[in-house]
């Protein structure tokens, strides 16, 4: 499943209220089995169109910049936490209603941890749930994620969920809406054999958490 479709950009109609890693470092891989490999090579971490049921407001006037979105070093400064190392940038996705910065990185894990950075624009008016709904209903979000209780704190709204990804890696995706604009960060992370995306949440939402406000704070002083 991708979450980009080449590169037509539709813009978010929806206001929110509101990349791919590796397990934890507190996860260790010596007494725990690597998920298998699949016999299909995992998807890319990506973003499909959201169909809008609206079109932008004229308000809508924010220029995106992809200077706005993480690094591949800026992605390896900070996820030390969740054990990621090696990111690369692998793809970069400009465009007038929506920028994205796609990312894989290495881990003890068999299948590669991949990681998203985007900016959306978004209509006015749109209620948080409307927005959750439509990421799920166009494959933005997984079909299983769910809201996460998290300690995150901003001035702004937002909501961290977490799923499983197709090639068994947990996947977490913090979505943040400030003014006319989403911000987006996700990343997946290898589950030992038997944990479940809330376990592993659960036993490391400390680094989690820190490896997903630290992406988003920067994405937000780097928009200024």
């Amino acid at each position: 499943m991708n979450r980009i479709n080449g590169l037509s950009f539709l813009a978010l109609a929806l206001l929110v209220v509101l990349v791919s890693g590796c397990a934890p470092a507190t996860v260790a891989a010596t007494n725990t089995a690597s998920p298998p490999t699949p016999t299909i090579p995992p998807p890319t971490l990506t973003p499909s169109p959201i169909p809008p049921t609206a079109k932008p407001q004229s308000s809508n006037t924010s220029k995106l910049n992809l200077d706005w979105l993480l690094t591949a070093d800026e992605m390896n400064s900070i996820s030390k936490g969740i054990g990621v190392v090696q990111w690369e940038l692998v793809d970069e996705s400009p465009g007038e209603n929506r920028i994205c910065h796609s990312f894989k990185g290495q881990s003890w894990s068999t299948n590669p941890n991949e990681a998203l950075n985007c900016v959306f624009k978004i209509a006015p008016g749109s209620s948080f749930e409307d927005i959750v709904s439509s990421m799920l209903s166009s494959g933005q979000l997984f079909p299983d994620e769910k809201l996460l209780p998290t300690s995150l704190k901003f001035e702004d709204s937002f909501g961290v969920f977490g799923g499983t990804y197709p090639n068994g890696h947990g996947v977490y995706d913090l979505l943040l809406v400030k003014s006319n604009l989403l911000y987006w960060v996700s990343v997946t992370l290898g589950r030992p054999v038997g944990k479940t995306t809330e376990d592993l949440y659960k036993e490391n939402q400390e680094v989690i958490d820190t490896f997903l406000s630290d992406s988003i704070t920067k994405n937000l002083e780097k928009s200024k």
